[in-house]
């Protein structure tokens, strides 16, 4: 930019503008469209670009704010997908060697580390025992996923919490419904440990005269059960009952996600969570797929 031209490169090559007719200048940054998928209550943001994607990081802008870039470490990253649109041409120069993502091409699904790339080929190397090379066309990726690996600590540390009760609940944003779930849960657990209590100093307090052949009477304690140990009794294994309901209706809720309405508007779909391979997918026993069909049959 000087005096009398600003000086810009476009895809149809290389313009000046004379500098007054321009009214301001921004300065921001290219990307591919992505969808990424982070925080404790597993965030979805798709309103963002991606800069570049390194073996560490991605750096990413919003697409209403392209000056402000940002950056976010992979271990902080749960998902981070990309789709190609016939307008991202060259994808590879947002791409760092060593950046480890699932390739999605017209044939398959490969989980591979970039090497390098050359005119339009990715090298690429898969992250199996084999660790097999493969060079694949630029223009033949349909897209990329970004899926994290996770040691067996992490998975534990982030699956226990769903074991919580009214903790689905709440990562849906169904804040009343997740604290009656927890409460319900709290109340069963503290009447089950004052029940017990009580049923042990029903027994320990209890006083038992037994007479000897000599005519002499022997106090005992903590012998023979009475009626109040059985009272205390019965009231825990009610509360233990009613523990378990909330337990079971607790796992239930955080795996079952009941009616659901399918394209046509339908409520007539049962969707449950089913895993393959880790990952989480709605399978229905609504409308089939034009591509795959999973029927899933349900009996409570």
């Amino acid at each position: 930019m000087d005096q009398n031209f600003v000086r810009i490169e476009t895809s149809l090559g290389i313009k000046n503008l004379p500098t007054k007719e321009v009214e301001s200048l921004e300065v921001g940054y290219e990307g591919l469209p992505v969808c990424l998928t982070y925080g404790f209550f597993s965030r979805k943001d798709c309103n963002l670009l991606l800069v570049r994607l390194t073996p560490n990081q991605v750096e990413y802008v919003r697409k209403d704010k392209q000056t402000q870039k940002l950056s976010m470490p992979l271990e902080k990253v749960k998902n981070m997908s990309f789709l190609r649109d016939v307008k991202e041409k060259d994808i590879s120069r947002f791409l760092e060697p060593g950046s480890l993502a699932e390739w999605k091409t017209k044939d398959q699904t490969t989980r591979a580390r970039l090497v390098q790339k050359n005119k339009g080929i990715l090298e690429l190397e898969t992250t199996d025992k084999k660790k097999r090379k493969i060079l694949v066309p630029e223009k033949e990726i349909l897209g990329f996923e970004i899926v994290p690996e996770k040691s067996v600590a992490v998975e534990v540390i982030e699956e226990t919490p769903k074991l919580i009760p009214g903790y689905a609940p709440v990562e849906r944003k169904q804040y009343s419904k997740g604290a009656i779930v927890f409460s319900m849960a709290l109340a069963a657990t503290g009447a089950m440990v004052f029940e017990y209590n009580e049923a042990v100093k029903a027994i320990n307090n209890d006083r038992d005269f037994i007479p000897l052949p000599d005519g002499r009477i022997l106090i005992a304690g903590n012998v023979l059960r009475n009626d109040d140990y059985y009272f205390h009794r019965q009231r825990y294994y009610g509360y233990g009952a009613v523990l378990s309901l909330v337990l079971g209706y607790s796992l239930l809720d955080t795996y079952y996600l009941g009616q659901r309405e399918d394209k046509d508007g339908k409520g007539t779909a049962t969707y449950l969570n089913v895993r393959f391979g880790g990952k989480p997918v709605e399978a229905g026993t609504g409308q089939p797929n034009a591509e795959v069909q999973i029927q899933v049959e349900t009996q409570f």
